[in-house]
């Protein structure tokens, strides 16, 4: 995981407390489990943390009475006073930390995609352990297409091995829009310094998935894409969940690890 070093450490947070924020940025949205993981703490611990961050204005909690109902946990995201306190004692980019503004406003259904980011992410980590993964929040539109990708994922510089962009493609997304996304990354390869990162799409249902391999299948260009859905990627027990389209036909899926 990409460290930031603070430039100097106030007494109002702990250095914990500031990871914690830190973390926020990252990732945007966050609960205590995915924290958790993250963060390499048990669950109360991380609780915890996030209960007097947010008694003291520097986290938001989103939760609604129908949470418990639907067992769905408790949210969390950086408040402007959050954002302040990374600004003034990180040397974090402006430009990701203004994308932070407006999380109270975000609604459920966008908070949800931001944590299923979080589990791909996750699942990524666990298929690539020796990458560095930088999420969108850490990308500058300034180097990479726009929208950002979800994912950058690189080798460290002492060892072999891809980068790779990952891009997440919903179910029912029109086939106009997923021809324009792979159109883009085709074109900014054209004069990209260096070699263009190798393309990871996670579709968001199997149709999708074949609609991807569908307008992938013939393509030209300098550097690979790799398919899989969502459901297969988040699959602990599927080691290979990924279609390489330059070894497969429209009726026999060759599926391959990353690593």
């Amino acid at each position: 995981m990409p460290n930031y070093t603070s430039h100097h450490t106030k007494n109002s947070l702990t250095r914990s407390q500031v990871a914690s924020l830190e973390l926020l940025y990252r990732f945007r949205f966050l609960t205590t489990d995915l924290a958790g993981i993250l963060l390499q703490r048990d669950r109360s611990t991380v609780y915890e943390r996030f209960s007097v961050l947010v008694s003291r204005g520097y986290v938001l909690q989103h939760y609604e009475s129908s949470y418990r109902l639907r067992r769905k946990a408790a949210r969390y995201s950086l408040t402007t006073k959050g954002i302040a306190y990374l600004r003034h004692h990180t040397g974090l980019p402006e430009v990701g930390l203004r994308r932070h503004y407006g999380n109270q406003n975000k609604p459920e259904p966008f908070i949800d995609e931001g944590l299923e980011r979080v589990a791909r992410y996750l699942r990524l980590q666990q298929q690539l352990p020796h990458h560095d993964i930088y999420t969108r929040q850490e990308l500058s539109s300034a180097d990479w297409l726009s929208p950002l990708p979800e994912l950058l994922l690189k080798p460290p510089t002492t060892a072999t091995g891809f980068t790779y962009l990952l891009d997440y493609m919903p179910a029912q997304v029109p086939t106009w829009l997923m021809r324009r996304r792979l159109r883009q990354h085709q074109d900014t390869a054209d004069y990209f310094r260096g070699s263009y990162p190798e393309v990871l799409l996670v579709a968001g249902n199997q149709s999708t998935e074949s609609r991807l391999f569908a307008q992938t299948e013939s393509s030209l260009q300098d550097f690979r894409f790799f398919i899989t859905r969502d459901e297969l990627l988040l699959d602990e027990m599927i080691d290979a969940p990924w279609v390489d389209v330059d070894l497969s036909e429209t009726d026999d899926y060759q599926r391959v690890s990353l690593a």
